[in-house]
C-alpha cells in the first residue's frame, strides 16, 4: 500500500527501496517490510478549479454511500 500513497513523500524513495522490500516478502521475512516513513497526513488536496468540483462531488457520493 505504501507505493500507493496519496501525498509523494509518503511513498517510497525509491524502486530499489520498493524492490527490497517485495523480495524481503517474497522471501517470507516479513519483520523486515515496514513500508515508507509516512511524513504528513495522506489526504489529497485539489487545487485547480475542476478537480475542487470533482473531489466535492466525490465526496458527496461517498458521503452518500456510507450512510446507506
Amino acid at each position: 500500500m505504501g507505493s500507493l500513497r496519496k501525498v509523494p513523500g509518503n511513498r517510497y524513495a525509491s524502486m530499489n527501496d520498493f524492490c527490497e522490500e517485495l523480495e524481503a516478502l517474497r522471501a517470507g521475512r516479513y519483520e523486515d517490510v515496514g513500508g515508507p516513513a509516512s511524513l504528513c497526513e495522506d489526504e489529497y488536496v485539489a487545487k485547480a478549479p475542476f478537480a475542487q468540483s470533482i473531489a466535492r462531488i466525490l465526496s458527496k457520493k461517498a458521503s452518500a454511500l456510507t450512510q446507506t
